[in-house]
Order: structure tokens, then C-alpha cells, then sequence
């Protein structure tokens, strides 16, 4: 596995407010310099090229069909945002994690462990305060809960 030193994901949409006059990028009215230009339009790079890596290995265009359309794409960009992140340190499950870590957990989830995310949240009942911790949560969680997840389930329907 290639260590990719990656930016945080608000870097890449700077570049949405920089470009103009005549497609020189500027900030303020102010032109930016040139490895500043470099270094953004390889960030907008680096996030593209792990968001189709993620796709991938999710198996995203099968989710879509499956899938509402709006479920599967917050929890890929949700996906991307940690994988991508910079920071030293996340907090899941109110715990403070080495970023990476969570980083190689993340990207362990395949489409049963998105599936399986998708599932929980539709069956919660319970009010949810902060849905981003919550998804973060549980796709950190997914790759050791599905399979207990399951076996619960198989017991209860046949035994």
C-alpha cells in the first residue's frame, strides 16, 4: 500500500473560488502563486483519485442500484473525508484514535459493510444528535460488528 501524504478535504474547494480572470487563479483579487496553484490542483488530484479507489472498493455503482442515492454518496464522501484527512488524531465513538488507524479500518469497508451501515441507521429509533459521529461510528465499528450483527440475526430467525 502506497502512503499518500493527503490535505484536509476544505483545501480541494478552495479551488472553486479561485479561479477566474481569463482562468488565472486568484483569492481576494490577489493572483496566487504559482506552487500554491500546483498544490491545490494536486490536492482536487489526490481527493479524486481516492474517491475512485473508495468506489471501487465498495462497490459503489452496484450501491447506487441497490441503494438510495443519497445514503451511499454521504457515506462515500464521509469515507473520503477520512481517508484524506490530515489530522494526527479522530474521535469515534468519543474516543480519541490515531488517524491512521482509522484510516486502515476505513479502508477495509466493502459493500456488505456499507449495506450492513445502512441497515443499522434505518432500523434505529432513537434520536440522533450528531449524524456525522454516528456514521462515523458505525462504519469504523462495521468491519468487527457485521459478522456477530448476522449470526444474531440467523439465531433469532431459526432458533
Amino acid at each position: 500500500m502506497t502512503k499518500i501524504n493527503t490535505p484536509e478535504k476544505h483545501d480541494c474547494k478552495i479551488v472553486l473560488f479561485l479561479r477566474s480572470k481569463g482562468g488565472n487563479y486568484h483569492a481576494r483579487g490577489h493572483p496566487i502563486r504559482l506552487f500554491l496553484r500546483r498544490r491545490i490542483r494536486a490536492i482536487c488530484i489526490l481527493q479524486i483519485g481516492q474517491r475512485e479507489i473508495i468506489e471501487e472498493n465498495i462497490g459503489y455503482e452496484q450501491l447506487r442500484q441497490e441503494l438510495p442515492y443519497d445514503d451511499i454518496e454521504s457515506l462515500l464522501e464521509l469515507i473520503v473525508d477520512v481517508i484524506c484527512s490530515t489530522a494526527s488524531t479522530m474521535r469515534i465513538g468519543g474516543e480519541v484514535l490515531p488517524a491512521e488507524t482509522v484510516k486502515r479500518r476505513f479502508q477495509q469497508l466493502d459493500s456488505g459493510h456499507i449495506r450492513y451501515v445502512v441497515e443499522s441507521l434505518r432500523q434505529t429509533t432513537t434520536k440522533i444528535n450528531n449524524i456525522r459521529a454516528y456514521l462515523l461510528t458505525a462504519l469504523y465499528n462495521a468491519p468487527v460488528t457485521i459478522g456477530p450483527y448476522y449470526s444474531a440475526a440467523v439465531r433469532h430467525d431459526f432458533g
